[in-house]
């Protein structure tokens, strides 16, 4: 394995050989920042938005988590909202530090910004898993239900995804709808 980064970082970094390093399991996201621009569909113009983002990505890399995600959220509110890479910053740091606004505001804005069928259903599957883990938190129904029409609209867009199915007969489990959880599964 040390061979294997070493020639990594020889070869060019580790965005140029992103896809080999994730099939085998070795991504660690070293190559997140760099990789996550190519992925942008729209480069903020705003500079303010570019130093912000550049200082969550520090708190990021020196591990403070909840510093990070404040910084994330400044930049997405500084930039309008239309980063996904710094909406999935806010979903993931949100879901892990259990503010659960932060990670919904980011999941809705993300559902709102899908474009194209495989887009849209991810969108939707992040909204739902995102309710899913809230209604797991905080022990309520009404979190389940709205996870369950998120996933619902997932499997409307792209009807063989199997992480949305699942997912969506989870939610009809902790529904006390077994029957339909049963059929999902």
């Amino acid at each position: 394995m040390v061979a294997f980064r070493a020639r990594n970082v020889v070869s060019g970094g580790g965005c140029a050989i992103h896809g080999e390093r994730a099939a085998i399991g070795l991504h660690r996201g070293s190559c997140a920042g760099a990789g996550e621009r190519r992925r942008q569909k729209k480069v903020p113009t705003n500079q303010k938005a570019k130093k912000t983002y550049q200082e969550a990505l520090n708190y990021q890399h020196r591990h403070m988590t909840e510093a990070a995600l404040d910084a994330f959220k400044k930049a997405d509110k500084q930039d309008g909202g239309h980063c996904l890479a710094w909406q999935k910053k806010m979903i993931k740091y949100g879901i892990e530090l259990r503010d659960w606004k932060t990670a919904e505001t980011a999941a809705q804005e993300a559902v709102e910004q899908a474009q194209g069928e495989k887009n849209v259903a991810l969108a939707h599957y992040q909204f739902g898993i995102v309710l899913i883990t809230e209604g797991l938190e905080r022990r309520k129904d009404e979190f389940f239900a709205h996870s369950h029409d998120e996933l619902h609209r997932a499997l409307a867009a792209q009807p063989k995804f199997p992480g949305a199915i699942f997912a969506d007969g989870q939610a009809l489990a902790h529904l006390k709808q077994d029957d339909a959880a049963k059929a999902r599964f």
